[in-house]
């Protein structure tokens, strides 16, 4: 944790990895593959976050870290720009963990500030087709 807190997150993740291989099913394992994680995600390797992360939820599904995991992986893929990944992710946290208001309150914040990806379209098709109809009903 020192080298974590001294912003060394090549040296930190070192530690955490030996950890998790070393000892794999040594009590709290999954905490020290959060913190590896965290590193990937401090030091903006958003790919290796995701994978990371996906290897967490998979291991540790009802760790007290998954939440955050999935919370992280959203964050990761709105730096990448796929927005619809990260819509689902965030989604995933308020749908699965509602009982951690901290994660489900900052993914709604994610969510809210998410740009349009289209999901809309059928709506707006409508309403163009209407205008256009509108439109050229008027000039014949």
């Amino acid at each position: 944790m020192n080298n974590f807190e001294k912003n060394d997150y090549s040296k930190a993740r070192m530690y955490y990895k030996k950890i998790f291989q070393v000892y794999p099913d040594a009590y709290k394992v999954n905490e020290a593959r959060y913190f590896y994680t965290i590193c990937y995600f401090r030091e903006g390797d958003w790919n290796a976050t995701i994978i990371e992360f996906k290897k967490t939820c998979e291991n540790y599904p009802k760790s007290t870290w998954t939440a955050a995991a999935h919370y992280h992986i959203g964050l990761s893929y709105k730096e990448l720009n796929d927005i619809n990944q990260a819509r689902k992710e965030f989604q995933y946290v308020i749908d699965n963990f509602p009982m951690d208001l901290n994660l489900v309150n900052l993914s709604k914040k994610q969510l809210e500030g998410l740009p349009d990806t289209g999901r809309n379209n059928k709506e707006a098709v409508g309403i163009i087709k209407m205008l256009f109809k509108k439109l050229f009903s008027n000039n014949q």
